[in-house]
């Protein structure tokens, strides 16, 4: 009863989060950018701490000391001014997309002697370059609505494991275990 229990919380709260990326996608992903800097920060917070109490400082401790603090100062840029990286985030994204769709509609042209179909993987390189020229040029309305998209995938998950949760019942065993057979003791009555 209580995986039950545990399963429809961890739905109910999955359902909370994609209805906040829905209603307001800017706040969720600054929120969201603002906590990996927060963790990008603890995790160099970590290995600098962990070099001075390092009893020896090797080539790799030392990089790692130097990482550590290039991690700290970094983290300050998402921590303190999230919509700079939310300005800058999907440009970058957008035109690696669309690098990539680039590549992949040469190699597309290219395979035409050896495929008969090369047409097909063609257009759907130049839509993935299309789709990354518009992610690049329109940084705004496209995060939020990839932030709003991925909500909804959210909800719908959430429902349909609510769903999956609430009216799953075990299968009865209707023959007693036998000597060997592996028992689940949750479902002993």
């Amino acid at each position: 009863m209580k995986t039950k229990l545990s399963k429809i919380m961890s739905r109910l709260v999955m359902a909370a989060l994609g209805v906040l990326l829905i209603a307001n996608p800017s706040t969720a992903l600054q929120s969201l950018i603002r906590f990996i800097g927060i963790a990008i920060a603890v995790i160099g917070v970590f290995g600098i701490i962990s070099y001075i109490a390092a009893p020896y400082r090797g080539f790799i401790a030392t990089a790692i000391f130097s990482g550590s603090i290039i991690a700290v100062l970094l983290s300050i840029i998402p921590i303190a001014k999230p919509a700079v990286i939310v300005a800058i985030f999907p440009l970058i994204i957008g035109i690696s997309i669309a690098v990539n769709g680039i590549v992949g509609a040469f190699e597309a042209v290219s395979l035409r002697p050896a495929l008969g179909y090369w047409f097909v993987p063609l257009l759907l390189s130049l839509l993935a370059a299309a789709a990354g020229l518009v992610i690049a040029f329109y940084p705004f309305s496209t995060m939020d609505l990839l932030v709003r998209i991925v909500g909804v995938i959210l909800v719908y998950s959430a429902v349909v494991g609510l769903f999956m949760t609430v009216t799953y019942k075990p299968p009865v065993n209707k023959r007693p275990p036998k000597k060997g057979d592996v028992v689940d003791i949750t479902d002993i009555n």
